[in-house]
């Protein structure tokens, strides 16, 4: 298992797995639900939007893919660089971003428009990224030093 997440409402447990393979899991009984084939390669990261509806997927592949999780239908998917550091969705549900290790860059994704919307070049290498709750705010640590990127799309 290289990540895993839980649904919002508690009840389901999604792993990203070696195989290529996103399972789900009841969170109670531990049972699986669903295996999900996801990437050729690894499956690596996960992101699930605040409402619960949609689930990101970043493989060795270099791609990452966007999941309906009712019904496990692909809704968009997004090329990259290089292998990720973080990915995670805006509280919209609509936003995708992913942190790559590669170039050390954030990009935005419109999910149902299945476009780029923007994209921070030149972030210090090795830096951490997470998104406030309300995403209103990114923060990016490196060493010593955070900053702070107020009214994130």
């Amino acid at each position: 298992v290289m990540d895993l997440k839980i649904i919002p409402d508690g009840k389901v447990l999604v792993t990203a797995c070696m195989d290529g393979i996103v399972r789900f899991f009841d969170a109670s009984s531990g049972a699986i639900i669903r295996e999900q084939p996801a990437h050729q390669n690894a499956a690596q990261k996960l992101a699930v939007s605040q409402d619960g509806q949609l689930l990101a997927t970043a493989g060795e592949d270099l791609w990452v893919r966007v999941w309906r999780i009712s019904d496990g239908k692909e809704m968009a998917s997004f090329g990259l660089n290089g292998e990720l550091n973080a990915l995670f969705f805006a509280d919209d549900g609509r936003t995708l971003i992913a942190h790559e290790s590669l170039n050390d860059q954030l990009t935005f994704w419109s999910v149902p428009d299945q476009v780029e919307v923007m994209r921070l070049n030149s972030l210090p290498k090795g830096s951490s990224v997470v998104m406030s709750p309300g995403s209103r705010t990114i923060a990016i640590q490196n060493g010593t030093f955070i900053r702070l990127l107020r009214g994130a799309p």
